[in-house]
């Protein structure tokens, strides 16, 4: 939260810099997003245990 006012006071531009922390957020959790669901999917299996013991 430091860092953003004092870029500001150096002279870099809020809005660009705003803009480039977004699109960086954005390619970050399309490139986690399949790793987060199947993550997501094997916590869901854990917890609610479709399958019981002999299921083939």
């Amino acid at each position: 939260m430091v860092y953003i006012p004092v870029l500001g006071m150096l002279g870099v531009e809020m809005t660009s810099f705003i803009a480039i922390l977004g699109a960086v957020g954005l390619a970050i959790g399309m490139a986690l997003s399949g790793t987060l669901q199947n993550f997501a999917g094997g916590v869901m299996i854990l917890l609610f245990k479709p399958y019981k013991v002999g299921d083939f």
